[in-house]
């Protein structure tokens, strides 16, 4: 078994390594850039998973709001994402609301991301007992998050749901006691677990529209999903914007924010539990060590005070204890340092010509960050007893590792997945593949580029397997089985979806052009699942660069299986 290593700042991935839906982050997020795009919006996608901004969209709404407080609530209620700003507008003569919204964080493809969640919905005719429902719940999530029943922990919550998820009429939720006064008996299948009933009809109780009911476990409904996604830079940015608004103002910068101190202290010989202490409002922590290199302190530079400010810095000096006896001031040593566990580190020094003025006694060995109004911050010396606020920052760079099982091969997805492949040498049907899979921990594979498709023709080359075809995890669509033209909504490039979301994207380009030209073939009757066409085939053009075939389920074919690496962090044994 192979294992790989990624470091990460605050929980996210460096642009310059692997990144994973499950356990890690994403470079954008899928969910939120359909939403967007299908609403008319004008998005625009994150510069990365390290970057402090989030996805943003600008959606716009023809709805009249009486004030600037009224915009901002029918924006939260519409649009499930962080609000940047609510802008109440006239366009050819029509009142407007538009919706400055930031997705911060990212969610696996085909989940949806509301208030800080990401959600998921069953396939429409797809019912589960309670039990069952949060069995599903946990394998959608995947193995890095807490997948589980989706919990109504938000007063605009129940509007999103049913703007987003169409087809949802009953389904099992999770919510606090203060709902219980809400709920409905149905007089038939009362019982201790909660659901919704957006409509009231069901086969064993009727209610009225929208009501929150307590029913028998074994009644089965719809479920509906989520799990919490992890934490990235554009929502420790967006929580310091949100403390700024409280407190006192956050400051930006590469690796995550600084956050000012309410109280102040005196030199600590942890200054980092004493953040700990600090940070206890973000309920986050992956706290670290503030080290005032020169970026950070530009970034300070922007925070201007009206006046002027003084903080204690994380800089500290020694002084050999001999000294303390004589009857002149020592000088501190040759530097100032961040103290990391009680044990000096070298990650960040500053010099002691950098740090202005001199000190006047023997326990001058801190120093303070002294900030004029139109001036750049400054080190000054100061007393290791003065109590001054401090400034602390969330982030803090983890390792993670994800294994690649023996005969298996890891791909990095453009939107930063990293998917496990693997090759079975064994015919199956089409369903058996799909559950042979399954017995594995994976799906039938998907196909999200050209590279990704290289590489699957790589690991045939390699097992001795060429001019074949091999199952995919693709199916015709059920409203293009009979269509047979290649027209809306069964266009070349949207006849076929992927199962179990081990894709998301499709080209026309990729399909495998035969004798006919008919590839899919217009009529799908037959031809319902999907294959790899790797090679010259005997009914394909000789040399073609295409590599998808429809082609009957009833076939038997060496298929692809494959899963998200599974990331796991670890402070020791990395290598």
């Amino acid at each position: 078994m192979t294992t790989k290593v990624v470091s990460v700042w605050l929980g996210f991935i460096v642009s310059a390594f692997f990144t994973t839906s499950w356990g890690l982050l994403l470079n954008s997020d899928e969910g939120f850039e359909k939403a967007c795009k299908q609403s008319g919006g004008d998005y625009t996608q994150r510069a990365g998973n390290d970057s402090n901004t989030g996805d943003i969209c600008l959606m716009k709404f023809s709805v009249v709001t009486s004030d600037e407080q009224d915009a901002r609530d029918f924006c939260e209620l519409n649009a499930p994402w962080r609000l940047r700003e609510a802008r109440r507008e006239t366009q050819d003569s029509i009142p407007v609301v538009i919706c400055d919204v930031e997705a911060t964080y990212t969610c696996n493809a085909g989940w949806i991301q509301m208030y800080g969640y990401c959600f998921k919905m069953s396939e429409m005719h797809d019912v589960y007992t309670h039990e069952e429902a949060e069995k599903y719940c946990k394998e959608q999530a995947g193995p890095s998050f807490h997948g589980e029943i989706a919990s109504i922990h938000q007063r605009y919550i129940l509007t999103p749901w049913k703007n987003y998820f169409r087809t949802i009429k009953q389904f099992w939720v999770q919510a606090p006691e203060t709902w219980n006064e809400y709920v409905v008996k149905t007089n038939k299948v009362d019982g201790d677990y909660l659901a919704l009933a957006f409509f009231g009809d069901h086969f064993e109780f009727s209610v009225p529209v929208n009501s929150l009911i307590k029913i028998n476990g074994n009644v089965k409904l719809q479920a509906l999903c989520q799990y919490k996604p992890a934490i990235t830079p554009a929502e420790i940015n967006y929580m310091g914007r949100r403390y700024s608004e409280i407190y006192y103002p956050t400051v930006p910068v590469k690796d995550g924010i600084i956050v000012r101190s309410a109280s102040s202290y005196t030199r600590s010989s942890n200054q980092l539990d004493v953040c700990k202490k600090v940070l206890k409002p973000y309920m986050y922590t992956k706290e670290s060590h503030f080290f005032p290199d020169p970026d950070s302190m530009e970034q300070l530079a922007k925070l201007e005070p009206e006046t002027y400010s003084l903080m204690r810095s994380p800089l500290v000096s020694e002084i050999d204890q001999s000294y303390r006896n004589r009857h002149n001031c020592q000088t501190p040593g040759a530097h100032y340092e961040v103290v990391l566990g009680g044990k000096k580190t070298a990650n960040f020094v500053v010099e002691h010509d950098k740090i202005k003025g001199k000190p006047t006694c023997d326990n001058m060995m801190s120093a303070s960050i002294s900030h004029f109004k139109g001036q750049a911050p400054e080190f000054h010396p100061m007393v290791d007893s003065q109590s001054l606020p401090i400034w602390c920052k969330l982030g803090k760079v983890v390792k993670y590792k994800f294994d690649v099982p023996p005969g298996w091969l890891d791909f990095r997805r453009l939107n930063g997945q990293v998917v496990l492949h693997w090759l079975s040498e064994e015919k199956l049907k089409f369903t058996d593949a799909a559950k042979a899979c399954e017995a594995k921990g994976a799906h039938l594979a998907g196909i999200n580029s050209l590279k990704e498709a290289e590489q699957l023709g790589n690991h045939v080359v390699g097992a001795k397997l060429n001019n074949e075809q091999f199952w995919l995890g693709a199916q015709r669509k059920t409203e293009c089985l009979e269509n047979n033209d290649w027209k809306a909504p069964c266009t070349r490039g949207k006849i076929f979806e992927w199962n179990n979301n081990v894709a998301t994207d499709f080209r026309e380009e990729w399909w495998k052009k035969n004798n006919n030209n008919h590839s899919p073939n217009p009529s799908g009757t037959g031809q319902r699942c999907l294959s790899f066409a790797f090679g010259d085939l005997y009914w394909s053009e000789k040399g073609d660069k295409g590599f998808l075939d429809d082609i009957e389920c009833h076939n038997e074919l060496r298929y692809f299986c494959s899963k998200m690496a599974t990331f796991t962090e670890c402070e020791e044994n990395c290598d």
